[in-house]
């Protein structure tokens, strides 16, 4: 079956890091049947955590290794290979890394160099999102990543082109194409690709695992469209913020808060959020 994997939200409780609710919230994906587990991505904040909060996560997070993916992308290369090394001390499964992100002029040897000198550290997941970083690490950047000796185990691809993320598959047999947007999981999967990042699975695992099980019936489609008609009703309350209380209106259970630049949901916007939530899904996370 393709992976199951969630960027997890980053708790945080007046703006600090709380290792302990993120403890527990990976414990409760990986006991719903969550495969691995993506930590400091985007919907992790991972851009706003400094180099020490996340040598705190890698760690004393305190769970199987081999369950988790440390995205330690930044603009500080030694501090990025010394969080690789404290990630392959722990036996993660792997790292990830967004390239070089803000400088859009940035050319493509120099993205390339960057990848080859942080994988030789440890095996990684290049995080390529477009949109985000101005950089686009496609499947000719990629190829040649790995032909001059990159570390290169997988490809997570957030872009909503599926022949993008196809073109990868190329590349060899043994490449990890892992599609992006939660919005795309059932066609990426059908397509091919080897397993999905999910955001949505922070809060709506059980639909998640319900969808990937049965992939290849059409009634799956239904449940696509259920997380999509969540997430576009999450995006008008600003979806960052929005993901920690749909943890709570969901799963029942507290994931913490974001922190600035991304602002918790005021107690109004948060009710408002539920009664349209519990709208769209009549039974929750149970299938």
């Amino acid at each position: 079956m393709p992976l199951k994997i969630v960027p997890v939200i980053t708790p945080f409780i007046n703006n600090v890091l709380d290792i302990d609710l993120l403890r527990n919230h990976c414990e409760t994906l990986l006991k719903s049947g969550i495969d691995k587990l993506f930590i400091a991505g985007t919907n992790g904040l991972g851009l706003s955590l400094n180099f020490n909060e996340k040598l705190k996560i890698i760690n004393d997070l305190d769970i199987d290794g081999d369950k988790l993916i440390m995205q330690i992308g930044s603009l500080n290369l030694d501090e990025s290979i010394e969080l690789a090394m404290a990630a392959k001390k722990k036996e993660y499964f792997a790292i990830s890394s967004v390239p070089p992100y803000y400088y859009s002029d940035l050319d493509a040897d120099s993205i390339i160099r960057y990848f080859l000198d942080l994988s030789k550290y440890y095996r990684t997941i290049v995080y390529n999102y477009p949109r985000m970083t101005n950089h686009d690490v496609d499947s000719k950047m990629l190829e040649k990543i790995i032909k001059l000796g990159g570390n290169i185990i997988g490809i997570k691809d957030t872009v909503n082109d599926i022949m993008h993320m196809l073109e990868y598959k190329n590349i060899n047999n043994d490449l990890i194409v892992l599609a992006g947007p939660s919005t795309h999981i059932f066609a990426a999967l059908r397509a091919g690709v080897d397993g999905a990042v999910s955001a949505a699975g922070n809060y709506m695992p059980n639909i998640i695992n319900y969808l990937y099980k049965n992939i290849n019936s059409n009634d799956a489609f239904k449940f696509q469209i259920l997380i999509n008609k969540v997430i576009n009703a999450a995006k008008p309350f600003g979806i960052y913020s929005a993901n920690y209380s749909l943890v709570r209106i969901i799963k029942g259970y507290s994931c913490g808060y974001p922190r600035p630049p991304f602002y918790p949901l005021s107690e109004t916007k948060e009710k408002e959020l539920e009664k349209i939530i519990k709208n769209i899904l009549k039974n929750g996370d149970n299938i």
